[in-house]
């Protein structure tokens, strides 16, 4: 699926003063591409991605999905939305959140994975029957994962998924999610704060100004998957959008 994003503005009115988040905003993501933005806290990272979820609606601009409006696309069940509360259903077990995400989502057996692989993607087989608010805050963070690729959709819009994980397990399910994405190939924009973690995933790297955001720039990473972020040329990567950021928050 692909996305446009031309002359993006939005300002949250609700607050005094109010607070302009996103301003004179362009990006196109290609369908198939993984994109990963980053940039300083209250960017307005979080705010792009809910309003090309049809969450928030702009106040200026446009974005379209596949050439149609993000309204008509959520509505046939193309788009998931992770954010980084689960916002799991509680009187659901980890099963069960998994089973209604997949009645949601669009039929289509030939690629749809069984929950106990989803379970076990996720390190969670041994807590099919238990109900979210006995799990941790990592646990519930990574059931909410296993549910957003039950959904089987063409556009995953993910807000930092992995804040939550400890090292090891944030380290094994990028290498498994980068794998997942290889072979289903949806679209993805995943907004994180870790650079390493971008440039392990994307094919490119959006960085945002600070507020209001405005695309500052982009480092395209044409390296072989999988990644392994000990080797020079990553290294070369990840210095190469660390100086960016700081040039795009006028840090020295």
């Amino acid at each position: 699926m692909e996305v446009s994003v031309k002359d993006l503005a939005h300002t949250f009115n609700h607050t005094a003063p109010a607070v302009h988040v996103l301003e004179d905003l362009n990006l196109c993501v290609k369908s198939g591409e993984f994109v990963a933005i980053i940039g300083a806290n209250g960017c307005g990272k979080s705010t792009l991605l809910r309003l090309i979820a049809n969450l928030l609606q702009p106040k200026q601009g446009s974005i379209t999905l596949d050439g149609l409006p993000p309204a008509q696309m959520t509505a046939s069940r193309r788009v998931v939305w992770m954010s980084q509360n689960p916002a799991l259903l509680p009187w659901y077990t980890a099963r069960q959140n998994i089973q209604l995400a997949q009645r949601f989502a669009r039929p289509s057996p030939d690629v749809q994975s069984p929950v106990e692989e989803l379970l076990h993607l996720v390190d969670l087989e041994n807590f099919a029957d238990a109900h979210p608010h006995t799990f941790s805050g990592g646990m519930q963070q990574r059931l909410s994962l296993a549910r957003a690729l039950a959904m089987d959709a063409d556009l995953w819009l993910m807000d930092e998924p992995f804040a939550a994980l400890d090292e090891l397990t944030r380290e094994r399910l990028t290498i498994q999610l980068d794998e997942i994405w290889q072979r289903r190939r949806p679209t993805v924009l995943w907004v994180t704060h870790s650079i390493p973690e971008a440039v392990r995933l994307s094919d490119r790297v959006l960085v945002i100004t600070p507020r209001p955001g405005r695309l500052f720039g982009e480092v395209a990473i044409s390296l072989p998957r999988p990644r392994e972020d000990t080797t020079p040329e990553f290294q070369m990567h990840v210095r190469a959008l660390k100086d960016m950021l700081f040039v795009s928050e006028g840090l020295p």
